[in-house]
């Protein structure tokens, strides 16, 4: 992103300016100290940039122009119609064309905002045909395709057992259901995954959104013990 400004008098903005904020956070502030000035700020497709005019003197000599990667997005002269703490633009977040996510990026995964992805793409692999935790931070839709290769049961209960009757637990049962084609799994919250076959697998998710990392805690508990 580049903002050209310029000066008609030659003495600088004297405190008009533009505020850049990226996901509304202030990153930038634009302005002039003499006759002209430039500003370039690190673009990122997945995040909103909003411009806002703040006012100071003179604003009938302030003129600018914005570019995202080159396209003229914003041209104004005499600033003087510009209120005080005005938004003058905004340009919105793109989704990433594609994005490829593992196991090893979930070990620990710390993505601090929501991101749309057109194909996101989830690897990994399954050694063996035993049920699995699956968390995982987008929404995956149950289909008939995607359940010919797995079984995937949502977590309904725990239940421990004493089954020699000594005093001490020695089995642990989760209680699940079974999930149908038409449903869809949750982001940020566990379900259980069995692979019908052993070996390396890709899920892909169109139009997806990889949502921010969270912790989710979930109501699950015993008279004895807190899962």
């Amino acid at each position: 992103i580049v903002i050209n400004m310029k000066d008609s008098y030659g003495d600088g903005w004297d405190g008009n300016k533009i505020i850049v904020k990226k996901d509304d956070e202030n990153i930038a502030e634009a302005k002039v100290s003499g006759k002209s000035a430039s500003l370039t700020i690190d673009y990122d497709q997945t995040s909103e940039y909003t411009f806002y005019w703040q006012s100071g003197s003179y604003s009938d000599e302030c003129s600018f122009e914005i570019l995202l990667e080159n396209e003229l997005m914003l041209k104004h002269n005499d600033c003087d119609d510009y209120d005080n703490g005005q938004l003058i633009l905004t340009i919105k977040a793109k989704p990433l064309d594609s994005y490829a996510i593992d196991e090893k990026d979930l070990t620990d995964y710390s993505q601090t905002k929501d991101i749309d992805v057109v194909s996101l793409s989830y690897t990994r692999n399954f050694t063996n045909t035993s049920w699995q935790s699956l968390y995982i931070p987008f929404e995956i839709p149950v289909t008939e395709e995607l359940l010919a290769d797995f079984e995937i049961a949502d977590l309904n209960d725990i239940r421990q057992y004493d089954r020699d009757e000594d005093g001490v637990k020695d089995e642990t049962v989760v209680e699940a259901f079974k999930v149908k084609s038409g449903t869809t799994l949750a982001a940020n919250y566990p379900y259980l995954i069995r692979a019908k076959e052993a070996g390396e697998k890709t899920i892909t998710v169109i139009d997806a959104t990889l949502y921010a990392a969270e912790e989710v805690s979930i109501d699950c508990s015993s008279i004895r013990e807190k899962f």
